[in-house]
């Protein structure tokens, strides 16, 4: 079986929180159990610092890792939150898998996994970690944009999402 995980954050980007720790470990478990383990990911490490500028595919513990420039206009502003690399590599190669595994929401990534899962006939799950807790939503950030954004997109992915995969 050949999956791809998207999520905003990997290894080495252990600065930016929980979704990095968790996607890793849950990614080099799978790919020890021997599943065909891909992920697309951002070159944000967390802590206002990149992997690299540009686009870069790595090995990691038996993973095949593809870290997508980004940021706004190539800069640290919002870098995680916008990569059009990581976007446009979703829709051309979620075709390709088994399976996609979207990890945390509140990201353009999952209206484009979405929109290139079902356009291919790839079943999708979403693990949302902390993204969709009202917390996260009211206290973290910028409630003003998360509530109506969940609200129209993210309803969308979830809604037409194959299952939802919560960690505790």
């Amino acid at each position: 079986m050949k999956i791809l995980h998207i999520c905003p954050w990997y290894a080495p980007a252990w600065a930016s929180g929980g979704t990095a720790v968790a996607a890793t470990n849950l990614c080099e478990e799978l790919s020890r159990q021997g599943v065909d383990v891909s992920v697309f990911t951002t070159t944000d490490m967390g802590g206002q610092k990149k992997i690299s500028e540009g686009t870069i595919h790595n090995e990691r513990h038996g993973v095949n890792v593809t870290y997508f420039s980004c940021g706004i206009f190539g800069s640290t502003k919002r870098q995680a939150a916008l990569s059009w690399d990581l976007c446009i590599g979703i829709i051309k190669h979620a075709g390709e898998f088994d399976l996609v595994h979207i990890h945390s929401t509140r990201h353009l990534y999952g209206l484009a996994a979405s929109f290139a899962c079902r356009r291919a006939n790839v079943p999708y799950i979403i693990t949302p970690h902390a993204s969709l807790m009202d917390f996260w939503v009211t206290s973290v950030g910028t409630s003003f944009f998360k509530k109506p954004y969940l609200k129209l997109v993210e309803k969308v992915v979830l809604r037409n999402a194959n299952s939802l995969h919560y960690l505790s």
